[in-house]
């Protein structure tokens, strides 16, 4: 058999492979390790008793190489990338999304987070947006106790697109029926979205 028989049987098994989703490589994800339980789709889960003790919930900040790892982007005509830019401070970095269509798009945080009725929260962010016409905002998805969505956007904040770093933040709290949140950005139209700092704080 010649090499580029094999190299064409060999890639052509891996999509396959792929195609079905099987993994033949046991999962090394960090996130096996950290102290998070993992739902029915592997969404890690910050647990309400471990963060009752300290103000932040979540924070993040994109300085780190695999951050990006943790947010998915979604766009109704998959016109939309995800990539890394230069953040507020110098040396820092932000997570972009580059959206070219003129339809939805969405980028959400890996993590769903335990909640409780009445907990209220402070959702902060660093965003700068940059497009005619366009916008995005900062919100969280309301789950169920089955982790159904309840609501996309609940507490919204706006994030204009200025072409300049804004601070964006607001409280919310959760309603009756609502057992996790998670955070999510949203916009329409053609756009350039940084985002430098994330944070969600218990607010008493």
């Amino acid at each position: 058999m010649g090499v580029l028989t094999f190299c064409g049987i060999f890639l052509y098994g891996y999509q396959w492979k792929t195609s079905q989703g099987i993994n033949l490589i046991p999962n090394h994800h960090l996130s096996n390790f950290w102290p998070f339980t993992q739902s029915k789709k592997v969404s890690p889960i910050i647990l309400r008793k471990d963060y009752l003790n300290r103000p932040a919930v979540l924070l993040e900040n994109f300085d780190s190489p695999v951050a990006k790892f943790y947010w998915t982007l979604w766009s109704r005509f998959h016109q939309a990338k995800k990539t890394e830019g230069a953040g507020i401070e110098k040396n820092s970095k932000s997570l972009v999304v580059i959206h070219s269509d003129a339809q939805n798009w969405a980028l959400q945080s890996s993590y769903l987070i335990e909640v409780a009725p009445q907990d209220r929260f402070k959702l902060s962010a660093d965003a700068k947006a940059e497009g005619e016409s366009s916008y995005a905002a900062v919100s969280v998805v309301l789950y169920d106790a089955e982790k159904k969505v309840v609501e996309w956007k609940h507490g919204a904040q706006r994030i204009p697109a200025s072409g300049v770093w804004e601070k964006v933040e607001g409280v919310f709290e959760v309603p009756v029926g609502i057992s996790f949140v998670r955070v999510r950005f949203t916009g329409h139209l053609p756009v350039h979205f940084y985002v430098d700092r994330l944070e969600l704080t218990r607010v008493e």
